[in-house]
């Protein structure tokens, strides 16, 4: 399954610097609870192939913002896969190691802020994503400090992502496109743009 956008299939996930973030998720897991139980039998799909099917929607190379990175779901695999260098904003202490340690073992282009996003004070981002961090009026709110006329977010929602637009409308207006997950049969990929408070 090609899910780069590039001709890339799974096989470049099982390689190279994806081997080793693997054998890190699956060795701190013990401990962290990093990824649910049931999805680490299947983490190629699960977690680096849905990951990266944000690429085709990323401005090439630019840096971006990972909102709650958590094990680094999106922001590690778009570091690695697509060569952004991403910040990767993660307030669990314990979890911010984990990512400091992917990212010294896998010279994945990224910087960890161990903050929460509402204080992040790191470079000026424009292009911010995120996987199953918060519902998108939450979500809005708490970038709010960062928001910017050129905002773009690309996000990985479930089967309630319109619902959440429509709630989100109340207080906020964007445009937002909506495409299929190539991973979950119910997911979705939203972007928001021209972001601001209503």
């Amino acid at each position: 399954m090609d899910v780069t956008g590039d001709g890339r299939t799974g096989e470049a996930f099982t390689q190279g610097p994806f081997k080793v973030y693997r054998a890190l998720l699956e060795k701190w897991q013990k401990s962290l609870n990093l990824v649910g139980p049931q999805t680490l039998s299947d983490i190629l799909e699960r977690h680096f192939q849905d990951s990266a099917q944000l690429l085709p929607f990323l401005p090439p190379l630019a840096p971006l913002g990972d909102m709650g990175s958590g094990a680094g779901f999106p922001g590690i695999v778009l570091a690695l896969a697509g060569g952004n260098h991403v910040h990767l904003i993660e307030s669990d202490g314990r979890k911010a190691l984990f990512l400091e340690e992917v990212i010294r073992l896998t010279q994945a282009p990224a910087t960890v802020h161990p903050v929460r996003l509402e204080t992040y004070e790191g470079p000026p981002l424009e292009t911010w994503v995120a996987r199953a961090f918060a519902p998108l009026d939450k979500l809005l709110k708490l970038l709010s400090p960062h928001l910017c006329p050129r905002t773009r977010l690309v996000l990985l929602k479930g089967r309630k992502a319109q619902e959440e637009v429509e709630h989100a409308r109340r207080e906020w207006q964007f445009q937002v496109e909506f495409h299929p997950s190539l991973t979950h049969s119910e997911g979705k990929i939203i972007i928001l743009t021209e972001v601001c408070k209503r």
